[in-house]
């Protein structure tokens, strides 16, 4: 294996999802993570909690969460009350 070959994979917590995510050299000939997690979050991925969540989770997860518009304010917008 080359230097440039270390990689480890993370796994979605939520849908099983899998990233291969390059490991950083260190002096010493070894691999580390170091970087795991802002490479990780660069894709769209959020680490809570020691949770590693997808970029797709995320986005499902916030759609999940979007309040519904309520029939008091409908139409609001448009100039209707």
């Amino acid at each position: 294996m080359s230097r440039s070959d270390a990689m480890i994979t993370v796994t979605c917590d939520r849908c099983g999802e899998e990233m291969q995510v390059d490991l950083c050299a260190t002096a010493r000939g070894g691999y580390d993570e170091r970087n795991v997690d802002r490479e990780l979050e660069f894709h769209g991925w959020v680490i809570h909690d020691d949770q590693d969540i997808c970029d797709e989770c995320v986005r499902q997860a916030l759609i999940d969460t979007t309040p519904k518009g309520d029939s008091d304010t409908e139409g609001a917008s448009d100039g209707q009350v």
